[in-house]
């Protein structure tokens, strides 16, 4: 995304290039990169590249390569780790109740 700038400087101009458009998908794919080249933030980098593929997913487009590669590293790397996936299935994209549990019954 931006070779010559520090992590902090390169993540703040994706932010900010993300908070302008945040339907592109290859904002959060740059996102994700950063997040686990720059940071080692590997849940980070998988929720950026999950954003990136539904919103793929939304626009009718074919799967992009570097994308579902990337996911596959992630998703590895997740599993290495112990952590659940968090590229399969669709539950980012469920509704949540956020009142769920919260209220006692009458």
């Amino acid at each position: 995304f931006c070779p010559t700038c520090s992590p902090s400087v390169a993540i703040y101009v994706l932010q900010t290039t993300i908070a302008g458009n945040l339907l592109w998908p290859p904002n959060w794919h740059e996102l994700g990169l950063l997040a686990w080249g720059a940071l080692g933030d590997i849940p980070v980098a998988a929720i950026c590249i999950a954003i990136a593929r539904r919103l793929l997913r939304l626009r009718d487009h074919e799967l992009v390569p570097e994308v579902e590669e990337f996911a596959t590293v992630l998703q590895q790397e997740l599993a290495n780790h112990g952590v659940s996936p968090l590229l399969t299935g669709d539950w980012l994209w469920e509704a949540v109740d956020p009142w769920s549990g919260l209220c006692a019954s009458p």
